[in-house]
C-alpha cells in the first residue's frame, strides 16, 4: 500500500508519517512517499475557479499520483485531473479544517471519500483572538513599537488613550464553530458579556447569549469573526454592516480575509465610523506595501498567523492518521466531508 504525503514548513513531514506509521504500524507493505511545498513562505492563493486556498500545482501532484493508493495533503490543490490520474486512488485525507483546495465533486464521482481534520488549530487560533483583543485594547503592540524605537509614549496612560477591561466589554462573536466556541469559553474567565450570532445553533456557552445580527452589531463593544467563507458570508462586513456597530467598537479577524471588505474597512477606522480592529487576516496575502490600512495607528495587524502552533500540527495528523485507519478497517470516519461518496 502506498501514500503519497505532500507536507511543507508548517506541516511537517516527519511528524505527519510518524501519525501514519505509529496508526498503520499492522500493515508490512506500507510505502510513504514524500514531497513538500513551501508554505508558507508561498502564500495560499484564493482561487483558480476549481479550488481555493493551495499552494504548488497540479503538474507535480500528477506526475506522483498514478500509482498512490491514499494521498495526504494540506495545501497542495487535488483538482479533477489530479484525481482522474490517480488510477489507484482510494481516498484524499486534507490535514486541515476545510478541504477548499480538494475538487470534492469530482472525488465523489469516483467514489473517493475525502476526510478532513475539523479543529485542528481551534484552541491555537481561539487564544489567538484573546491575545489580540486584549492587545489591541490595552495598547500593546502600539506601546511595544514606540518603546522599541527608544520613545517612552505617555499617551497610552491618559484617560482618552486606555481603555476599559474586558470585564465591563460586551462582545460579540459571530459564529459558533470550534474557534467561536473555545474563544467563548475563554471569555468566561473575563466576566465579560458575550453575545453570539450565527443561525445555524440552537445554544451556547452559559456565559453567552444567542442573539440576531441587529443586536449584536448595536451592542458590542468587539466584535470577532469566526464563521467559514461562503458565498453569502464573502465581503459581508461592508461599510453598510460596519456603520450598524457602535462608533467605539473594535473588529476583530483571526479568520478569513474574504469575510471583509478592506477597502469599506478602511473608510470606517479613517472616519471615525467604528474606533479599531485587530486583523489577521486580509483579502490579499501577503499584505501590498501600499495598502492603507498599514498607515492607520487604530489598528492592531498580525501576518496570518493565529492557527500557527506544533500542537495544531500534531493533532493534525493524529485525527488524519486515526480515520484512515479507521476506513481502511472498514470502520466509520469521525471527519468524511462527502458522505456520499459511495452511492
Amino acid at each position: 500500500m502506498k501514500i503519497l504525503t505532500v507536507t511543507d514548513l508548517f506541516i511537517k513531514k516527519e511528524v505527519v508519517e510518524a501519525a501514519l506509521r505509529e496508526k498503520l504500524s499492522h500493515i508490512d507493505s506500507l510505502e510513504i512517499e514524500n514531497y513538500a511545498v513551501d508554505f508558507p513562505v508561498t502564500p495560499l492563493q484564493y482561487s483558480d475557479g476549481e479550488v481555493t486556498e493551495f499552494v504548488g500545482s497540479e503538474e507535480d501532484l500528477i506526475k506522483r499520483i498514478v500509482d498512490v493508493d491514499h494521498l495526504v495533503v494540506h495545501t497542495s490543490p487535488v483538482t479533477q485531473s489530479v484525481i482522474e490520474h490517480g488510477k489507484k486512488l482510494k481516498s484524499i485525507s486534507v490535514t486541515r479544517g476545510g478541504a477548499v483546495n480538494v475538487n470534492v465533486e469530482a472525488a465523489t464521482r469516483k467514489h473517493i471519500p475525502v476526510f478532513n481534520t475539523p479543529g485542528r488549530n481551534s484552541s491555537a487560533v481561539a487564544e489567538f483572538t484573546i491575545g489580540l483583543i486584549i492587545s489591541e485594547t490595552r495598547n500593546i503592540a502600539r506601546s511595544h513599537e514606540t518603546t522599541r524605537q527608544g520613545k517612552w509614549v505617555d499617551d497610552y496612560y491618559m484617560y482618552d488613550k486606555s481603555e476599559y477591561e474586558l470585564s465591563s466589554k460586551v462582545i460579540g462573536l459571530m459564529g459558533y464553530g470550534n474557534i467561536g466556541e473555545k474563544v467563548c469559553k475563554l471569555l468566561s474567565g473575563f466576566g465579560c458579556k458575550v453575545l453570539v450570532y450565527d443561525p445555524y445553533i440552537s445554544q451556547v456557552e452559559r456565559n453567552a447569549e444567542l442573539v440576531d445580527l441587529d443586536t449584536l452589531l448595536s451592542e458590542a463593544d468587539i466584535i470577532s469573526l469566526h464563521m467559514r467563507v461562503t458565498p453569502e458570508t464573502t465581503g459581508m462586513i461592508n461599510l453598510k454592516l460596519l456603520k450598524r456597530m457602535k462608533p467605539s467598537a473594535i473588529l476583530v479577524n483571526t479568520a478569513r480575509g474574504p469575510l471583509v471588505n478592506y477597502s469599506d474597512l478602511y473608510e470606517a477606522l479613517s472616519g471615525g465610523i467604528i474606533a479599531r480592529a485587530a486583523l489577521d487576516t486580509f483579502e490579499s496575502e501577503p499584505v501590498e506595501e501600499g495598502n492603507p490600512l498599514l498607515k492607520l495607528e487604530n489598528v492592531t495587524l498580525t501576518n496570518h498567523i493565529a492557527g500557527a502552533s506544533r500542537n495544531a500540527v500534531k493533532i493534525s495528523a493524529d485525527i488524519m492518521a486515526e480515520d484512515l485507519k479507521a476506513f481502511l478497517e472498514g470502520r466509520d470516519v469521525r471527519n468524511l466531508v462527502n458522505k456520499d461518496y459511495n452511492k
